[in-house]
């Protein structure tokens, strides 16, 4: 069969669609629970973290190994039964969520297999509240995709949205990584200082400064592995990307449809299974970017409509 890419104008449509209420309600819903999820992850580390490292701190000067122990012990249930379970469910939710929104705007079908049902209007509409109360309206959330896309008619304007949000969320995951990095080094040079300082031999060192600090240590560790596998991930789905990207510029008997269909089953399981990046991360490094992110689709539209133009030429 040959696939051939319409006249119609559907980077004017995403750009369109992107914007009307039902789908910055989307956005909205995704962003709150995201939010919620990073809310409970941050008091996750405090109590599973810094508290253990407070209290360990205190032992150094009167002893509390028992409290230190009923303590670890009374997290590590909670977290067991409750709290990462919690977590992980608002981060499908948001993530299906997200997905309705894409699949909306893009038209793409659903994938009622992969992802389960769709989330129904009264969720989006009970988090998209929510998400009001904390903001006046969704204008921040307006124009997701750059108004670039306009300007390309075929279904292609699909494959560079969805370029788009793989290059973000590889960018914002591996400033995250380096700055994860960093804070696990200065714990460290920190827990060597104290063993300096006190004079501990190798073993009270260990007993004293290292176990009790092992939790906050295994978890930096955890996070950016978890956050390096996520990288992987998004550079192996760009590769794909860039790979059928070369094809199109020089073929239009392509399957857009199905190969974007592909392409998003990838990015809704990396968006389920990614670990969570604070909000006041992701605010500081939004504006670049958007910025990069706005560059490199202008280049995209730029290499397609100079592409179209030699074809038309040709024939």
């Amino acid at each position: 069969m040959n696939f051939r890419h319409t006249d119609k104008s559907i980077g004017k449509e995403i750009v369109l669609k992107q914007n009307i209420d039902d789908m910055l309600r989307c956005l909205a819903a995704q962003r709150y629970l995201y939010s919620s999820a990073k809310t409970l992850f941050f008091w996750q580390l405090i109590f599973s973290t810094i508290v253990v490292v407070i209290l360990s701190l205190f032992n150094l000067y009167k002893n509390i190994s028992w409290m230190i122990a009923a303590y670890g012990s009374l997290i590590a249930i909670i977290d067991v039964t409750f709290w990462s379970s919690l977590i992980k469910k608002r981060k499908e939710k948001a993530a299906k969520i997200q997905e309705l929104f894409d699949t909306s705007v893009l038209n793409i079908k659903w994938n009622n297999i992969l992802v389960g049902e769709k989330p129904t209007d009264e969720e989006i509409f009970r988090y998209s509240e929510k998400y009001k109360k904390r903001h006046s309206d969704f204008g921040i959330l307006k124009n997701w995709y750059s108004a670039k896309i306009g300007e390309i008619q075929s279904d292609v304007a699909k494959i560079i949205c969805q370029r788009s949000n793989c290059t973000y969320d590889y960018a914002i995951r591996d400033s995250f990584s380096n700055a994860i990095f960093i804070v696990l080094v200065i714990t460290l040079l920190f827990l060597l200082f104290i063993g300096f300082v006190k004079g501990f031999t190798l073993q009270s060192f260990f007993l004293l400064v290292v176990f009790p600090l092992l939790p906050a240590i295994l978890l930096l560790f955890k996070t950016i592995k978890e956050n390096n596998a996520s990288k992987k991930a998004l550079d192996d789905l760009r590769s794909i990307i860039e790979s059928l990207w070369s094809k199109l510029l020089l073929d239009n008997k392509i399957d857009i449809n199905l190969k974007a269909r592909e392409i998003q089953d990838k990015i809704f399981l990396n968006r389920k299974n990614s670990p969570l990046i604070f909000d006041w991360y992701y605010n500081k490094k939004r504006k670049q970017l958007e910025k990069e992110m706005g560059f490199s689709v202008d280049k995209l539209v730029q290499q397609y409509k100079k592409r179209k133009h030699i074809t038309n030429r040709s024939t």
